[in-house]
């Protein structure tokens, strides 16, 4: 929800601005969005709103205004605590005072530094105004020094904006400064900007009459005299000094843009700051990044620093160092005595000046560009050099400003629609340029952002991509980025590396030497990130430091970007693979390397079977789940090409599907393999079976997953693996109780532990153990001895850092007997901690949050609780977990019964049932049923019944949004 203050109050939930009811009320809401996540007192808004003293009902008056918002707005929003009422907002929501306040403080930080930057953020905070803060309340005790704030905020902004304009060199328009002046006329710095604006206009004579007005009146109105500033403002107009003057650059042949400059602003206002700092800047990244378009823009922006001038040359069309240094002293306009080193001459000419120097595109005469530029810096005075190249100089003395590609709309959390980020706005301006009635849509937002995903945000690439906008539409131009090459063929035919995508691409790949040529080409095998050791294996070398020293040359080429971390991770954009990949084809390698590529995923499969039985599980899954893209492309690939290679892979990939919350992906991929392969490893068989298994139970599909169980275990038996049995016998167990055979489930699982203990399976303990109590449990035994078995369970699994156990026994433990409100909240708290980890598994956080719903709920915090039990319905949708979801509905119906509901209630158990299916446990039904019985109570059976059908009618996407849109 959008809340917006800076006006007459409003709330807006999409396109739809929400009915707030009448002036008292919405004075209730503006109160809470002054202290918005601090409690405010009842007595103080009573007193606020109705005066002292306050008329009888007023109380009351304000309890029905605080449940109509919290209906309108989302009980969630607006909590009652001890110290009174307290408004929460949800992660999407915008509060407009606050986002305004954030850019503005951000914008006056960087008026003289960045002015061009703070334009566009104070423009951009300016439009969120619309009246006076706080409109119509102003006169409400507590908002009326936060009114004036707000005001004194965009009055100081309005101020910047003019700063800002005469500090990039423009003359702002002199008649808007005289009304915001007339307007509030106290203000010493409009007067000095006024002053500015007229001497920048040509109007000196009038600028001093400002300046002696503003003097005569703080002496008449106030006995003051003007501020030194002021006084040091007169002397400069008196004087006619030049930096007052919009013209106080030096000479320069920058070019000229002929498009607007777009986006950058973070990667300018640092190149501002590096070129400040340090004498040798080198702007690196791939083809089509905008190394040139931000060189050029910066320069301009920092030329006010060079007094001697600011020059720019193009190195595209020489080459050799002497062609370098020829190249910079033509635009110079050095000369000297025939036959000099050239090189000297330059550096003779920049003697004792302080100029910049532009060199533009370095990267295929990056040797000769850093011979001349450590010459220059060690005999050249002040002279600084700005390098745009693909790949750095390689001087010790070199600073570098890696760029990336633009930034893109990320999906919007309330409805799932982008957001338009830099990169649509330069597709949506250059697309304008074609076609002039084009903008940003609904409608079109989500094509326009898709294409600027694939193509990385690349400038280059965007606004080849805009330029079909004459012929295509968004959809049918990202419907064609698989041929983006053919697609985005034309291009500025004066850049020969610009004239397409292709051709910018094949300008940095025929400056790699052979070697490296085919080593990057081998890397289109990939479809994600990778490690050196896997680089290693589909490069065919002959050790990983030597794929690392291939790597490290890509990388400076701007060909591959890393990924730093615990493991460093290299890869290449969308469209440097597709290219890589292309060139793969067209020698006739693809089929050697992908088999490469295939043939190491397998292997990695095959060397983690062990660590998913026990200790390294998690650590496991992670290395798997950083590159699961191959591993899934090397799958589906050996599955066409050798299923029974494929059926070694299921076990792995299995434990990730599983844990990541991909259940209808993996389930699909195994079910295929099984259905084809016959002639395979039965080890292999049978692991892909027991971990089938496990897939299936989470989407309730529990008589296949008992039949695959079954097989597991028979085959397990007969090969005499042991550890499979346990781990078979494990999850078969787990199936019993939750279809309500507890005696087969008891039987199943001791056997399982046994198992495990005979044959010294430490690791593998934890589950039969844990799963062992959970069966008892489902058989109504809530003794010591159940809960002591929980615990050692949970214990073995902090042992082998297996988090998902540990918290399937935290689900548990808590309800063994009575325990106390305080002991559930410890271990739910735990819990949510333990999925709110960077490397957790996505399909813990719907029970977490599952679990923490019900003990807030037990600790009275029911506002908490609704919360909870919405994020946890939106979690398990995500991973496509059933009895999670299911679980969410039902408890879900539970609290709206005891809230006073009874008809969503009903229809929301109604859809648990229908989802869980599971057996419930003895304490999970006392938790349900008094939501039921109020329900019934309620409603009559009759009719309790019918809306129970109708949410057992619901798919699980639409009990999903039934639940949620009760916020």
């Amino acid at each position: 929800m959008q809340f917006s203050v800076l006006g007459p109050l409003e709330v807006r939930s999409g396109d739809a601005s929400l009915p707030l009811g009448g002036r008292r009320q919405r004075s209730v809401l503006a109160l809470l969005l002054l202290d918005r996540g601090r409690p405010v007192d009842a007595d103080r808004m009573v007193s606020e709103i109705w005066g002292d003293p306050s008329p009888d009902g007023a109380r009351d008056s304000l309890y029905t205004y605080v449940s109509n918002l919290r209906r309108i707005l989302g009980r969630h929003r607006i909590l009652r605590t001890d110290a009174g009422y307290r408004f929460v907002a949800s992660a999407e929501d915008v509060v407009d005072a606050d986002e305004v306040d954030t850019v503005l403080t951000e914008a006056h930080r960087i008026t003289r530094s960045d002015p061009n930057a703070a334009i566009e953020l104070i423009e951009d905070s300016l439009s969120a105004w619309r009246g006076r803060p706080f409109e119509g309340f102003e006169n409400l005790p507590s908002v009326s020094p936060e009114a004036s704030r707000l005001e004194e905020l965009r009055l100081r902004a309005l101020e910047d904006r003019i700063a800002a304009e005469l500090d990039r060199g423009a003359t702002p328009e002199v008649g808007a400064v005289e009304m915001l002046t007339a307007e509030h006329p106290y203000r010493e710095r409009l007067w000095e900007l006024l002053a500015r604006s007229l001497y920048r206009s040509g109007r000196q004579t009038e600028a001093l009459r400002a300046l002696n007005r503003l003097r005569r009146m703080l002496a008449d109105d106030l006995g003051l005299e003007p501020s030194p500033a002021i006084t040091r403002l007169e002397e400069r107009i008196l004087l006619q000094d030049p930096s007052l003057d919009a013209d106080a650059t030096g000479p320069t042949n920058l070019p000229t843009p002929v498009s607007s400059f777009i986006g950058r602003s973070e990667d300018a206002g640092r190149l501002e700051r590096l070129i400040g700092d340090h004498r040798l800047v080198t702007v690196t990244g791939p083809g089509g990044a905008g190394k040139t378009r931000l060189a050029v823009e910066v320069a301009a922006r920092v030329a006010g620093r060079f007094p001697d001038g600011v020059w720019f040359v193009d190195l595209a069309q020489v080459n050799g160092p002497e062609e370098v240094e020829r190249s910079v002293a033509a635009s110079l306009g050095a000369s000297g005595p025939p036959g000099g080193a050239v090189a000297d001459v330059v550096a003779g000419r920049l003697a004792g000046k302080t100029e910049l120097l532009v060199l533009d595109n370095c990267e295929h005469v990056a040797d000769g560009v850093g011979r001349l530029a450590l010459r220059l810096l060690t005999g050249a005075g002040d002279v600084r050099i700005m390098v745009t190249s693909r790949r750095p100089l390689g001087l010790a003395e070199e600073v570098l400003a890696p760029l990336e590609g633009l930034g893109t709309g990320t999906p919007d959390v309330a409805d799932g629609t982008p957001t338009a980020r830099d990169a649509e706005r330069l597709f949506e301006a250059r697309a304008a340029a074609v076609q002039p009635d084009f903008a940003l849509t609904e409608a079109n937002l989500a094509d326009v952002t898709s294409i600027c995903r694939h193509l990385d945000g690349m400038p280059l690439a965007i606004e080849l991509a805009a330029a079909r906008i004459d012929t295509m539409s968004p959809t049918e131009i990202e419907r064609r980025l698989s041929d983006r090459f053919r697609l985005l063929g034309a291009g500025d035919a004066d850049r020969p590396t610009h004239r397409s995508l292709r051709a910018s691409l094949d300008w940095s790949v025929d400056l790699l030497g052979a070697e490296h040529r085919q080593a990057f080409i081998g890397l289109g095998a990939f479809e994600g990130p990778f490690t050196a050791r896997a680089a290693t294996a589909v490069l065919d070398a002959s050790s990983e430091m030597d794929a690392l020293e291939v790597l490290r040359h890509l990388v400076g080429t701007s060909l591959v970007q890393t990924m730093p971390g615990t493991v460093t991770r290299y890869r290449l954009l969308e469209t440097t693979r597709m290219y890589a990949r292309s060139r793969l084809g067209e020698v006739g390698l693809w089929d050697v390397v992908a088999q490469r590529h295939d043939d190491h995923f397998a292997a990695r499969c095959r060397e983690l079977r062990d660590p998913f039985f026990g200790i390294g599980r998690s650590e496991a899954c992670r290395s798997i789940e950083a590159e699961m893209v191959d591993f899934e492309a090397a799958f589906d690939r050996i599955t066409d090409r050798d299923v029974d290679a494929a059926l070694a892979m299921a076990w792995s990939l299995g434990h990730v599907w599983t844990y990541s919350g991909r259940l209808g992906s993996g389930i699909e991929r195994i079910e295929r393999v099984l259905a084809i392969a016959h002639r395979g490893d039965p080890r292999d068989r049978a692991d892909a079976l027991a971990v089938g298994s496990f897939l299936l139970m989470y989407v309730t599909r529990y008589e296949q997953a008992i039949a695959w169980a079954d097989d597991a275990i028979g085959i397990y038996r007969t090969i005499g693996d042991e550890r499979g049995l346990a781990y078979a016998l494990a999850r078969r167990g787990h199936l019993a109780f939750s279809v309500g055979d507890v005696p087969t489930a008891l039987t199943l699982l001791e056997e399982s532990l046994d198992t495990c203990e005979r044959i010294g399976y430490r690791d593998g303990t934890a589950w039969p153990l844990t799963l062992l109590g959970q069966a008892r449990l489902w058989g109504g035994d809530e003794s010591d001895e159940v809960r002591r078995m929980l615990e050692d369970g949970r214990r073995s699994f902090i042992a082998v850092g297996d988090t998902y156990g540990q918290m399937h026994a935290n689900m548990f433990i808590p309800n063994v007997g009575d325990q106390p409100v305080d002991v559930k909240l410890r271990y739910a708290r735990e819990s949510v901690e333990l999925s709110n980890r960077p490397d957790a598994d996505p399909l813990t956080r719907a029970v977490a949050l599952h679990n923490l719903a019900f003990s807030h709920w037990s600790a009275g915090e029911r506002e908490r609780a609704f919360g909870e039990n919405r994020l946890a319905a939106r979690s398990a949708l995500e991973t496509g977990a059933t009895i999670s979801s299911g679980m969410a509905f039902l408890q879900a119906g539970l609290f709206e019964a005891l809230a006073g509901d009874p008809e969503r209630a009903a229809v929301l158990y109604g859809a648990g049932d229908s989802h869980f299916v599971m057996t419930k446990a003895p304490f999970y039904e006392r938790q349900l049923h008094p939501g039921i019985d109020a329900a019934v109570s309620a409603l009559g059976e009759d009719r309790y019944r019918q809306l129970s059908r109708d949410g057992a009618a619901m798919s699980i996407e639409d009990a999903t949004d039934f639940l949620l849109q009760l916020e």
